[in-house]
């Protein structure tokens, strides 16, 4: 009979390996301070870990990371299924499906709502045989910035953390816009000001009590020109005049091109922008129920993917 892989819980000695593993699988380089973060000190506690165990081999790995999520009605919470990972030699033995249904038990045990993801045109069949089903198809949309030196934008301050004023902006206008992750202070300053390998320029419009809006960029692409919108919230401003501006803003800052899914209210039209769809880049945005109902107009933007 032929050897079967061991699913197990995650053990702290596993982080090297399982480190090792996703740098491999995925082909860029992870570091143990990077999954400490990620998977260890999230804003809702430790994450669900999965995994395969071939001899003394880890084989393979699932995480589902929880979040405080407001579902259009009420908090719950979430989890949303990130990295899952099976070694190259290892692949066509059932490991990921085995992975996940054993991560899916996990996260009903602890009482989660749903689970939410992202899954490529490879992983999809499979998510869909468990339960997955598809809630929107957001596309990547580009806007080529104009060559020549731009101004920096009159108005909109840097931030290096998120205060309190961060939450009381939440509270005004992110339970309005429907589903989404709970964005307090507390999670903004977990998911892009405490990331330790990975550099994001916090833009906000605000008096000192308030914050009137905010936007998140972080750069990367050949030569870090290519300035994607992770976060945009525009509160009560006008959300195309703040579009304008942090599009100038990030050319003042080097971008050559801008990328975004669409903006809350600015969905149906990006184009009015100077972006254009990317034909090619389309993502699935994916939720399987568990205790809870599917979530109301959920419409994600970059920073809710696990990726950027």
């Amino acid at each position: 009979m032929e050897q079967q892989a061991i699913v197990r819980e995650y053990r702290p000695d596993d982080e090297a390996a399982i480190v090792s593993l996703l740098s491999l699988v995925f082909e860029e380089e992870r570091s143990v301070d990077w999954w400490r973060w990620y998977y260890q000190s999230g804003h809702s506690g430790p994450a669900i870990l999965k995994v395969a165990v071939w001899g003394e081999r880890i084989v393979g790995f699932r995480g589902l990371v929880p979040y405080r999520v407001w579902d259009g009605r009420r908090y719950v919470t979430a989890c949303q299924a990130t990295d899952a990972a099976t070694h190259p030699e290892f692949r066509g033995r059932g490991i990921f499906r085995t992975l996940t249904q054993e991560a899916i038990r996990e996260a009903e045990r602890r009482g989660y709502s749903f689970i939410f993801n992202f899954p490529n045109e490879m992983s999809y069949p499979i998510y869909r045989s468990m339960g997955w089903t598809v809630l929107a198809r957001p596309r990547m949309w580009l806007r080529v910035c104009q060559p020549g030196r731009q101004e920096r934008e009159p108005g909109m301050a840097t931030l290096d953390m998120f205060d309190s004023r961060f939450t009381d902006h939440w509270k005004v206008y992110g339970e309005s816009r429907g589903a989404s992750i709970c964005k307090d202070a507390g999670y903004l300053n977990w998911r892009y000001a405490s990331c330790p390998d990975r550099r994001y320029i916090i833009l906000v419009e605000e008096t000192k009590e308030e914050v009137l809006a905010y936007v998140v960029l972080r750069f990367g692409g050949a030569a870090r020109k290519r300035a994607y919108i992770v976060e945009f919230s525009p509160g009560a401003l006008d959300p195309a005049g703040l579009l304008r501006r942090v599009i100038r803003h990030a050319a003042h800052l080097g971008a050559r091109v801008i990328a975004a899914w669409p903006l809350p209210g600015l969905a149906h039209r990006m184009w009015q922008f100077g972006l254009v769809p990317n034909l090619l880049r389309t993502g699935r945005f994916a939720l399987r129920q568990l205790t809870g109902e599917t979530p109301v107009s959920w419409q994600p933007v970059l920073g809710d993917t696990d990726y950027l």
